[in-house]
């Protein structure tokens, strides 16, 4: 787990000299190994399982990506939340530790399980098809169905089926659409817009 209490950390690290921390993270957002060699010396990951979380605010993230994180793709790779800041606690209660026990046991069921194989029933695929057809030529709507396939099994497993069914791609389908919009409204590059510019210049309708 790669985690950063702010965003932009990860970003003013990217931006060190030589660092190769920025093509690690997008080589491993779809696949497991990843090289890098140098004169003095190589470096190489195999079967890697990397997560990657971050905090920032609305105004840092439309404006903390570089150049080059924005050329490599990067803002199609991350799922963006958008929240609102909580009450001030000025004395924060302890979790209860019940309902933490519960929670602990019943997450230690569901990795016994694991490995795990789940298949896609007729209906669910079906369902998946309209909406994938049905997809904007949008920046924004890059890699969302790579995101949405992820989210198939995981939400199938940690609600217990066996199978991914036609409510389970509904539940995906809802949460891919609030993630186009989300990137639509938190646009750090105006991309749909800096497409048209380029199709534009180059003469291309």
């Amino acid at each position: 787990m790669l985690a950063y209490d702010e965003l932009r950390a990860f970003f003013d690290k990217t931006r060190i000299e030589a660092s190769t921390l920025l093509p690690l993270v997008i080589s491993l957002f779809g696949q497991h190994d990843w090289d890098n060699r140098s004169k003095t010396k190589a470096l190489s990951v195999r079967g890697a399982r990397l997560s990657f979380l971050g905090c920032c605010t609305t105004d840092t993230y439309q404006h903390v990506f570089s150049s080059e994180a924005i050329a490599i793709g990067l803002p199609n790779r991350l799922f963006i939340v958008n929240a609102d800041a909580k009450p001030r606690v000025a004395w924060p209660v302890r979790p209860s530790e019940a309902k933490l026990n519960k929670l602990r046991r019943e997450l230690q069921t569901l990795l016994a399980k694991l490995p795990a194989t789940l298949k896609a029933s007729a209906e669910a695929k079906e369902e998946w098809g309209k909406w994938y057809m049905s997809l904007p030529a949008s920046e924004h709507a890059r890699r969302l169905d790579t995101i949405g396939f992820r989210l198939m099994p995981l939400l199938a497993f940690s609600s217990g089926k066996e199978t991914v069914d036609v409510e389970i791609v509904q539940d995906v389908i809802a949460i891919v659409n609030y993630e186009l919009r989300i990137l639509a409204v938190n646009d750090p590059i105006d991309a749909d817009n800096a497409i048209t510019r380029m199709e534009e210049s180059s003469g291309v309708s």
